[in-house]
């Protein structure tokens, strides 16, 4: 199992991106993974609701997701 630690501050960032129009769908889908395993959601159900392959979803979760978060939120912050 992937550990995945986001602060409360990340998980507010990450709900503002998902509503914001200016970020992609694709940015969105990679921050919704990382909030879905966040709240607890199984793999497997993430992959299917996402329409990913399992090897997307790890690379999703082990690809420095905090970092990844805070990076590409609006870059005027």
């Amino acid at each position: 199992m992937i550990e995945l630690h986001l602060s409360g501050q990340q998980i507010a960032d990450i709900c503002e991106a998902l509503d914001d129009p200016d970020v992609s769908e694709w940015h969105k889908r990679k921050f919704l993974a990382l909030r879905m395993h966040h709240e607890g959601a199984a793999h497997g159900f993430i992959i299917k609701c996402l329409r990913l392959i399992p090897t997307t979803l790890v690379a999703y979760l082990k690809g420095r997701p905090a970092r990844f978060a805070c990076r590409l939120l609006l870059p005027s912050r």
